[in-house]
């Protein structure tokens, strides 16, 4: 794959807050986990922010298999939590937040920490539309997340 590659941990930002390094990329990645956003196919019509996938490379210790179904379950709990957010339970979106802050830089996808972070800090705040804007912005993050084989 040969592209504008966008990942964790270099300069700059785009406007999903993954860290760009803006230059052309061959197929060796110039990192060892993380997260790389790649043109692919994809369900999501919209911005190109919204369309490309984003390749994610299992950190040293974790194999492929365990981060592609953590991202299954962070799916299957986006349930739950717009079910909170329709009972307007900020005690539970703030755990939501609070759990996926701490886990989604274990799995290598430090962007997944920061909408955490803002998740639960909104929470904490009882800022509703915040916490709306999050998980749409949550499920559309997850749903471009594409993980690597090992």
């Amino acid at each position: 794959m040969k592209g504008k590659v966008l990942s964790a941990g270099t300069e700059g930002t785009d406007e999903g807050g993954i860290r760009s390094n803006g230059q052309e990329s061959p197929d060796a990645a110039p990192f060892q986990y993380g997260v790389k956003v790649r043109p692919g196919p994809s369900i999501w019509i919209g911005s190109p922010m919204e369309t490309e996938k984003i390749a994610v490379y299992a950190p040293p210790g974790i194999p492929a298999s365990m981060v592609a179904a953590y991202i299954q379950r962070c799916l299957a709990s986006l349930s739950e939590a717009e079910a909170a957010l329709d009972r307007l339970d900020h005690n539970s979106l703030r755990s939501y937040g609070h759990r996926l802050k701490g886990s989604g830089g274990a799995y290598g996808i430090p962007r997944l920490t920061e909408i955490g972070s803002v998740m639960e800090e909104a929470a904490k705040r009882n800022d509703t539309a915040e916490l709306q804007s999050q998980l749409a912005t949550l499920e559309i993050y997850l749903n471009r997340l594409q993980t690597v084989p090992d």
